[in-house]
């Protein structure tokens, strides 16, 4: 059922996600995968910085 307020849509029911054979994983798209990517490889260069800084007041 799709419903609108205000021109706002609500979508209520539906089908969930599809999820593989058990559902355990839904499918991402391609932005979701290179955003993940993304935001790991900043992580690990802001962990990296933080440790080389603390080893150098040492």
């Amino acid at each position: 059922m799709v419903e609108s307020y205000h021109g706002v849509i609500v979508l209520q029911g539906g089908k969930p996600p599809y999820t593989w054979k058990r559902g355990e994983v839904v499918q991402m798209d391609t932005y979701e995968v290179l955003t993940l990517l993304f935001l790991g490889g900043t992580f690990l260069i802001a962990l990296l910085a933080y440790i080389d800084r603390n080893n150098k007041r040492k």
